[in-house]
């Protein structure tokens, strides 16, 4: 189709002859705009086209190409406005644009630099913009700027991490005295509470790879996850990529209160510590609930830990997994249905 009709969609017309130069009055007035913007340094090529009709100048060491055509600008233009279907989330550095499940990003840092190259060349009109893998195309009435540029899957996961530090404090703002409820009603939902926990676990630094031991509908001695972690990690002073490393296992459990439960804290009577200790001799090993530990409970962990028997016994309560879930909002998004802000 373009092959047929390029003539339309370029502007050009087959009874007129293809008139090319390198120089004239005009090309020098608008490529020393330009270079008059970017500096005199620059490596460039530039020319002048009649039929179809345009101006057009590329940077080698600037990374750009721009292009003065009313008619060809204004094509697509209108065909971007007609296309218009993207999600856009505003970012830190840039806008993440979803089309149909692909993501790409638009620099703020680029689109600042084609505004003010157009307004030097007289252009002030509003930009539509197409965002590609490694380009992004910025269109005013007149001109195409081509920004040569990473916008891809890279660009994408870099801006994604710097949107959820920036949730990060957000939250930590907004939402820090906020309190959390809990909606585990039923095994099913304490299965998902494991599937949080593993989540929660993967982003610590101190571990290595966290793995759960078998369905929620399926009996695991005792044990609920199984970790790999940094034996030396010494309260989180040492971190992943660091050379203090010594691997070591950790059995993990999980215990919940349902909803609508009587009880509001974690008992002895609920914990089988003892039991999965002498079982299966682990480096480590952790206990999490979703409520409180009772008296009895933590002071039974306190003396295990006492024993150095194990390398570590860590234990999490309901604020140790709400403060962590703040910090990860990702994560709280795919469990709003077993907790979430009150």
């Amino acid at each position: 189709m373009f092959h047929m009709y390029q003539g339309n969609i370029l502007g050009a017309v087959s009874y007129c002859p293809d008139d090319f130069s390198f120089d004239s009055p005009e090309l020098s007035v608008w490529v020393d705009k330009i270079r008059d913007f970017i500096g005199e340094d620059e490596s460039y090529v530039a020319n002048i086209r009649m039929n179809p009709d345009w101006l057009f100048f590329r940077s080698f060491s600037g990374e750009f190409s721009v292009f003065k055509s009313t008619h060809i600008s204004g094509l697509l233009k209108e065909i971007a406005a007609k296309n218009d279907t993207a999600e856009t989330i505003i970012g830190v550095t840039s806008n993440v644009e979803i089309i149909n499940d692909i993501r790409t990003t638009i620099s703020f840092k680029d689109e600042e630099f084609a505004k003010d190259l157009l307004v030097e060349l007289g252009d002030a009109s509003d930009l539509k913009v197409i965002s590609q893998e490694n380009q992004l195309l910025f269109i005013s009435n007149h001109h195409v700027v081509i920004k040569y540029t990473n916008c891809g899957l890279e660009s994408v996961a870099e801006e994604k991490e710097l949107i959820r530090l920036r949730q990060q404090k957000e939250i930590s703002l907004l939402f820090g005295d906020q309190k959390f409820e809990w909606n585990i009603i039923d095994r099913q939902a304490s299965g998902e509470f494991e599937d949080l926990i593993l989540e929660l676990l993967d982003r610590e630094p101190w571990v290595f790879s966290v793995k759960k031991v078998a369905p929620t509908n399926q009996g695991d001695n005792g044990r609920d996850l199984i970790c790999e972690y940094n034996m030396l990690h010494h309260e989180n002073r040492v971190s992943k990529g660091a050379e203090s490393i010594k691997l070591g296992k950790m059995i993990i459990q999980c215990k919940t209160n349902l909803k609508h439960s009587k009880t509001t804290s974690i008992g002895k009577s609920g914990v089988d510590m003892p039991s999965t200790l002498f079982d299966y001799r682990p480096d480590g090993y952790m206990l999490v609930v979703n409520t409180q530990t009772t008296r009895d409970l933590t002071e039974m962990l306190e003396r295990q830990r006492d024993r150095k028997e194990q390398n570590a016994i860590l234990w999490w309560n309901a604020f140790d997994v709400e403060d962590r879930l703040r910090k990860y909002p990702d994560i709280l998004a795919r469990y709003r249905h077993i907790v979430d802000y009150a």
